[in-house]
């Protein structure tokens, strides 16, 4: 992209960021506050007007940070969804992996550090193709199925438990990262090809603005939905203790303990996985209509 003597839109920027903050913190604050109470209420209201502050701004603007009119773009729309899909499936699932295999199957540090290697293997292995299967059986095939190895693997891990072999364990873990492979090339290249050349450094910035907003709201959800669950089946000596160090503290039944978190992280990996499998039938259903208007 070339250079421009242009000061950054830090206005735009700010809206968009605490637009974004907002929105986290009232899904956070939701089990603990309550769904229906002023803070959470207040933060899906300040979320909401915060982003339209942001559209407002940037349609205004001469040269704005990020401009909103990119966005009628279906493909560049439903890419950045898809995107941030992804991303959001994935820090989910690295939110409770590690906790997972040294609780629930009592690895080690360096075993659970290892544990999570299956994902990164199709990866490696797959990245290079991707391009030819593309080409092969068609972008929303691949994208399609991208959605349906990772929400699928997601709520395969979600049936997971402390007697579940590790090899089973490993398996739909490779089973997401399949879906990754598919997605991340496919998606980025959707990005870069809808965006004009001198425009690229915007392409670049959306790619790292959908990582990062989707591991955030991943990271988000499946916290609020885990750490609730995980308190309301936990032993009456234990409750009220938010982590499991703090419940294993608290009482002698760590059984019941990790059974309880076990039980945390089923739920909010299976709320992920059918988020992602929702969230990934509306970036193929978008990009199937556009391509045949």
């Amino acid at each position: 992209s070339p250079r421009h003597d242009r000061p950054l839109g830090a206005g735009s920027a700010a809206l968009l960021t605490g637009a974004s903050v907002a929105l986290l913190l009232a899904i956070v604050q939701g089990p603990e506050a309550g769904w229906g109470s002023v803070v959470v209420v207040g933060g899906f209201a300040t979320a909401a007007v915060l982003f339209a502050a942001w559209v407002f701004a940037g349609l205004r603007s001469a040269h704005p940070l990020l401009d909103p009119r990119l966005f009628r773009d279906p493909r560049l729309r439903s890419a950045c969804l898809g995107l941030t899909a992804i991303f959001f499936g994935m820090f989910a699932l690295f939110y409770v992996n590690a906790s997972f295999l040294q609780y629930a199957k009592g690895f080690g540090v360096l075993a659970t550090g290892l544990g999570i290697v299956p994902l990164t293997v199709p990866v490696i292995l797959g990245g290079p193709h991707v391009g030819r299967l593309t080409g092969r059986i068609g972008l929303d095939a691949t994208v399609a199925s991208a959605f349906a190895f990772v929400g699928g693997g997601l709520l395969g891990l979600s049936t997971s438990d402390a007697g579940t072999p590790y090899s089973v364990y490993a398996g739909w873990l490779v089973v997401a990262g399949i879906g990754v492979t598919l997605a991340l090339p496919a998606l980025s290249g959707v990005i870069a090809g809808a965006l004009p050349p001198d425009r690229a450094g915007v392409g670049t910035g959306l790619q790292a603005t959908t990582r990062e907003f989707g591991s955030a709201l991943g990271v988000a959800v499946i916290a609020t939905v885990s750490t609730a669950r995980f308190a309301a089946a936990l032993p009456p000596d234990a409750r009220g203790a938010h982590t499991v160090a703090e419940a294993l503290a608290r009482t002698s039944r760590a059984s019941d303990v990790v059974a309880a978190f076990v039980s945390g992280a089923e739920a909010g990996l299976r709320v992920t996985g059918v988020a992602v499998l929702v969230l990934g039938g509306l970036v193929v259903g978008e990009s199937w209509w556009s391509r045949r208007r």
